[in-house]
């Protein structure tokens, strides 16, 4: 996917690509592969029976050994404020307490640091993006590095 994202962006530049594509993340060594999840949550979304939705979510398995968890979020249009601090943009894994939260209104970056204790079981996990203002969209770019 990586591959045709860049080939993609090189032929709008009206360039060719050099050679094979290749990705090699130097803290990780032994990681050659990269998942790439990309999510939104529209708003003023609603399920088939009329109730609002508030997240969007995505299943992940890894295949192999994970070395980096990373994520970029926004809420778009979204504000910070009234009594103190309420994220417009959160991130969970399985429920539990979030994990990362998104700006206000830009994309925020983040990586996960306990993933690979976390993905590293061979089981599916549920990754959720949940948004505090409804009536805004929500978007979300998940990364997934991993090797055999």
């Amino acid at each position: 996917m990586l591959e045709v994202a860049l080939e993609d962006a090189i032929a709008k530049l009206g360039a060719a690509p050099a050679g094979e594509i290749k990705y090699h993340d130097f803290s990780a060594p032994a990681s050659s592969k990269m998942t790439l999840v990309k999510e939104s949550s529209p708003a003023n979304d609603q399920d088939a029976e009329g109730n609002p939705i508030y997240h969007n979510e995505f299943s992940a398995m890894i295949k192999g050994t994970l070395s980096r968890f990373s994520w970029s979020m926004e809420g778009v249009g979204m504000e910070c404020g009234g009594h103190g601090w309420i994220s417009p943009v959160d991130l969970f894994i399985e429920g539990g307490d979030p994990i990362g939260a998104a700006g206000c209104p830009r994309f925020t970056y983040g990586d996960y640091i306990y993933a690979s204790e976390k993905f590293n079981d061979q089981q599916s996990h549920i990754v959720r993006m949940s948004k505090n203002q409804g009536d805004k969209d929500a978007n979300g770019v998940f990364i997934f590095i991993y090797g055999n």
